[in-house]
C-alpha cells in the first residue's frame, strides 16, 4: 500500500485558477465551535467544541504567543456557554447537563461546581468586579452566584414561555432580561424585586403612540451600557437604545437581520456589532450616525460567537463549521481562520496563503478554486508563518504579514511517483535502490528530495530545466525493521509536490548503535558585553547527564565538546566532518548549543537564516554582514545534517539574547522561529530551541542554569516519561515536558514569557532509560 499525504483517489489538475483560491477544511476532522470567550486582558481565548449530546472539548489559546495553551475535556456535558472570570485565572463552563463548572485555567482542574438549574444552561455573565456571575437556564430561571463561595445568592423565576436574553450590571446589583412576549424586565438583586419594565407593547394601549408608531418586536439580545443607565436591545429588525429612567427609546437603527442573537458594543470605536444565529449574517453600525458600516456572512454554518477585540480593532466570529475567524470588518475581509483539529493539532490560516500549523494538521486544510486543490503542506516553504495569530490579533489589518499571496495563477508543483521497489517489500539483505519518477506539471522542477524514516538522505537541485519527466535512482541502506521512504519535489516557484511514501521491511537482527554528541557553549565572548553566566555550565551538565540515562540504549557514547575560545567555526566544522566520517545510519547524533543566537537576512537577501554567535564576536553586534562571517548558520546545518548518516538526529538549541544583545536581537520578529522550523522540517531532524521570536532564554541564579537546559536535564531523569509509562523517555516526550516545564518555571520566578520552539514529526525515538 502506498501512503499519500492527502485525499486518495482524488484527481488534481493544477491548471491556472479561474478565481482567487478559497480556504477549505475537511469537516470530518473538526468539531463545531459552540462558544468562544476572551479574557478581560485579551491575553487568552477559550473555545468550546463538540457535537450536541457528546462530551465537549475546550481549547485555551494564549493570544500573546498565538498558540494553544491547553486542551481538555471538561466534566460539563454538551457545552453551550462559557466565560472567563474577571481576572482571567478561571473559566466558567455551562452545558445541557444543567451544571456550571469553574475550572482553573493553568491546571484545567475543577475549582467548584454550581448546581441550581434543572434544565440546560444557556448563558453566563460575569460582573466586572469579579465577585459574582449570573446564569440563564432553559428552566426559565436566572441565578446570581457568589463565585468565591460557590453559592447561589438570588434565584429569579421568570413567568414567560421563553427568556431570549439577559445581562448583569457591572457591580452585580441589577439584572435585565427579555421575554418572548416582549417586555424588558429590570430586577434589583439586592432588594429581590422587579424595578422596571420596558417595551410593554402587548399591555400598554398607548404604546404605539408613545413610540411614534415605530413598531417594536420580540427581543433577541440586550446589553447594559457601561454606566448602567441605558440598554441596547435588538427588536426584530431593529436595534433600540432604551433609557431606563424615561422608559423610552432614544435611538433606533434599522437592520437587515430579522432577529439578532449576538451583540457586541465597542466603546473604543463607538460601533455596534450584531449577529444572526441561524442566518449566519453579521452587521456593523456606527452608533454616532446609525449608518451601516458593513454586512457579511462569516461562516458556512450557524454563528455561535461574536467578540470585538480592542487590541487590534478586529472582530472575532465563531461558527458551527469548526472555525474561529478574525475580520477586518470595515472592508469586510477575513484576516485568518483558527481551527482546532484535536487535543494537540491546530491550524491558523489566512486567505493570502500564509499559515501556521502542527504537522499532523496540515492535511486537513487546502485551498480550492473551482476544481483545483492545493494542500497546505505544498505551501510550507513559502507560506509557513510563525506567530500569525499573535500578529493578526494584535495588529489586525496593520499587520506586516501578508506580503506574499497565493494568487489565482499559481503554477502547479511536479507529480512524483516511486517506480520501484514495490511498497511492503520484504528483505533479508540491507541494500536497495529507490527509483523515483518526477513529472513537470507546468511549474517546472527545481529540487528532488528523498527521506528515510523522516530524515533527509538525498537532495538534488536542478540548475537548468531537466525536462518534462526525469528519473532519479538513490542507493539506500535498510535498517532492521520498518524503513519508510518518502519522495518529494519542488516546482521552480518552490511549491512542494504531493509526496509519495513506501514502507520496506528488513528481517535482520538489530545492530548495536552508538550515540555521537557535539556540545558547543560560549560563556566568554571576545566582546565581553555579550558574556553569559551559565552557557558552559548548562553544556557541561547536559553531557554529564547523557551517559547516566542513555547508556543502556547505546553501545558507545562519543562526546565532543567545544567551550568558550574553542567554540569557533573552524573547530566546529572539523568536529562535524569527523562525526560524518564515522557515524552510521543506525547511530544517533545530538548537537547541543548554548550561547547567543539570532535570525537575520541570509547572504543573498532572499529570506532569513539563523546565526549561532561563536566566541570570536569582538565588536558590538550591529547586524551588518561582517558580523556573520564567523558564525555557524542554519544553512550550514542544513548541509551538515545531510552529510551526517544517522537517521536519528536531535538538536538542542539553548540560544539566548541577554545584556546588550537584547537591543539588537529583539526586533527580529518571528523569522527566528521560521528559520528553526524550516531547518527541522526540511532536513527531518528533531530540533528543540529555547525560545520563540522576540524572547530571551532565561538564566536563573537559584537554578544555576538556564531554564531550557534545566528542563532538559529534569526530563532526561524520567520526569518526561509521560505518554507511555514504560521507563523510556522518547524525544517527543522530552519535547512535551520541556515546553510545559519552561512555562512553569517562568511563572514561578516571575519572568517574562519564554516559549520553546519545535516541529513535531510522526517518527519518534528513545533518548533515555529510567532505572
Amino acid at each position: 500500500m502506498i501512503y499519500r499525504l492527502l485525499f486518495p483517489l482524488v484527481f488534481i489538475n493544477f491548471m491556472a485558477f479561474s478565481q482567487a483560491p478559497e480556504l477549505k477544511i475537511d469537516l470530518a476532522s473538526v468539531s463545531p465551535v459552540n462558544a468562544i470567550a476572551i479574557s478581560a486582558g485579551e491575553n487568552l481565548m477559550i473555545s468550546a467544541l463538540g457535537d450536541m449530546g457528546k462530551q465537549g472539548r475546550c481549547v485555551i489559546w494564549d493570544l500573546t504567543t498565538g498558540k494553544p495553551l491547553k486542551s481538555f475535556n471538561p466534566q460539563t456535558y454538551s457545552l453551550s456557554t462559557l466565560e472567563f472570570t474577571a481576572e482571567g485565572s478561571g473559566v466558567l463552563l455551562g452545558g445541557y447537563d444543567n451544571l456550571i463548572t469553574l475550572y482553573d485555567v493553568n491546571s484545567t482542574e475543577v475549582i467548584s461546581t454550581f448546581k441550581g438549574h434543572t434544565l440546560g444552561v444557556m448563558s453566563i455573565k460575569v460582573t466586572q468586579n469579579g465577585r459574582f456571575f449570573a446564569s440563564l437556564g432553559m428552566d426559565k430561571k436566572i441565578i446570581v452566584w457568589d463565585i468565591n463561595r460557590g453559592k447561589a445568592l438570588k434565584e429569579i423565576a421568570v413567568n414567560s414561555s421563553y427568556v431570549s436574553s439577559f445581562d448583569i450590571s457591572a457591580d452585580g446589583s441589577q439584572i435585565i432580561y427579555a421575554t418572548l412576549e416582549g417586555p424588558i424586565v429590570g430586577y434589583n438583586v439586592v432588594e429581590g424585586k422587579e424595578i422596571f419594565r420596558l417595551n410593554e407593547w402587548n399591555t400598554d394601549p398607548n404604546f404605539a403612540e408613545k413610540m411614534d408608531n415605530y413598531a417594536i418586536g420580540s427581543i433577541g439580545a440586550l446589553k447594559f451600557t457601561p454606566d448602567g443607565t441605558q440598554i441596547y436591545a435588538t427588536h426584530g429588525d431593529k436595534i433600540i437604545l432604551w433609557d431606563i429612567k424615561s422608559k423610552l427609546p432614544v435611538k433606533r437603527i434599522k437592520t437587515e437581520i430579522p432577529m439578532a442573537s449576538f451583540m457586541e458594543i465597542s466603546q473604543k470605536t463607538n460601533e455596534i456589532f450584531i449577529g444572526e444565529f441561524s442566518g449566519k449574517k453579521v452587521e456593523v453600525f456606527s452608533l454616532d450616525t446609525g449608518d451601516r458600516i458593513s454586512s457579511f456572512i462569516p461562516h458556512l454554518d450557524n454563528l455561535s460567537g461574536l467578540f470585538f477585540s480592542t487590541t487590534g480593532s478586529v472582530l472575532l466570529t465563531a461558527g458551527k463549521d469548526g472555525r474561529i475567524k478574525l475580520w477586518d470588518y470595515k472592508k469586510p475581509e477575513e484576516i485568518i481562520s483558527i481551527i482546532s483539529i484535536d487535543s494537540t493539532d491546530w491550524v491558523v490560516a489566512a486567505p493570502s496563503g500564509e499559515f501556521e500549523a502542527t504537522g499532523n494538521a496540515l492535511p486537513v486544510l487546502y485551498f480550492v478554486a473551482g476544481l483545483e486543490i492545493i494542500p497546505l503542506e505544498s505551501l510550507f516553504e513559502q507560506f509557513y508563518t510563525p506567530g500569525l495569530l499573535f500578529e493578526k490579533f494584535t495588529l489586525g489589518s496593520k499587520s506586516n504579514t501578508g506580503q506574499k499571496k497565493l494568487t489565482a495563477s499559481v503554477e502547479p508543483p511536479p507529480a512524483i511517483k516511486i517506480v520501484s521497489p514495490a511498497d511492503k517489500t520484504e528483505y533479508d539483505i540491507a541494500e536497495e535502490t529507490i527509483v523515483v519518477e518526477i513529472s513537470d506539471q507546468g511549474g517546472g522542477i527545481d529540487e528532488f528530495r528523498l527521506y528515510h524514516n523522516g530524515k533527509l538522505i538525498h537532495s538534488k537541485k536542478y540548475d537548468k530545466n531537466p525536462g518534462k519527466k526525469i528519473k532519479e535512482a538513490v542507493d539506500v541502506k535498510l535498517l532492521s525493521g520498518e524503513n519508510v521512504f518518502r519522495a518529494s519535489a519542488f516546482s521552480t516557484s518552490r511549491l512542494e509536490a504531493f509526496s509519495e511514501t513506501i514502507s520496506l521491511h528488513l528481517e535482520a537482527p538489530a545492530p548495536e548503535s552508538d550515540l555521537y554528541i557535539l556540545a558547543v557553549a560560549v560563556n566568554s565572548y571576545k566582546n565581553k558585553s555579550y558574556n553569559l553566566n551559565y552557557a558552559r555550565t548548562d553544556a557541561e551538565a547536559f553531557v554529564a547527564e547523557i551517559p547516566k540515562v542513555s547508556g543502556k540504549i547505546f553501545k558507545n557514547i562519543i562526546v565532543k565538546t567545544l567551550y568558550d575560545d574553542q567554540a569557533v567555526l573552524g573547530n566546529i566544522q572539523k568536529e562535524f566532518d569527523e562525526i560524518a566520517s564515522k557515524a552510521k545510519s543506525k547511530d544517533m547524533f545530538i548537537f547541543y548549543f548554548s550561547g547567543h543566537g539570532v535570525s537575520d537576512a541570509n547572504n543573498d537577501n532572499t529570506g532569513y537564516d539563523y546565526f549561532f554567535l561563536l566566541h570570536d564576536v569582538d565588536k558590538k553586534f550591529d547586524g551588518t554582514r561582517e558580523n556573520y562571517v564567523n558564525c555557524l548558520t542554519g544553512s550550514d546545518l542544513k548541509e551538515i545534517t545531510l552529510k551526517l548518516k544517522p537517521l536519528k538526529q536531535l538538536m538542542l538549541i539553548d540560544a539566548c539574547n541577554s545584556g546588550e544583545a537584547v537591543n539588537v536581537f529583539a526586533s527580529r520578529g518571528f523569522q527566528e522561529e521560521k528559520a528553526i522550523v524550516e531547518l527541522s522540517r526540511s532536513r527531518g531532524v528533531y530540533i528543540i530551541a529555547a525560545s520563540g521570536a522576540s524572547q530571551t532564554a532565561k538564566e536563573v541564579t537559584e537554578l544555576k542554569h538556564g531554564l531550557f537546559t534545566y528542563s532538559i536535564i529534569e526530563g532526561l531523569r524520567c520526569y518526561s516519561d509521560i505518554f507511555v509509562k514504560d521507563k523510556v523517555v522518547t524525544v517527543k516526550e522530552l519535547n512535551f515536558y520541556i515546553e510545559n516545564r519552561v512555562k512553569e518555571l517562568v511563572e514561578k520566578y516571575k519572568l517574562t514569557n519564554q516559549r520553546p520552539v519545535s516541529w513535531e514529526y510522526l517518527n519518534d525515538f528513545p533518548v533515555a532509560v529510567c532505572d
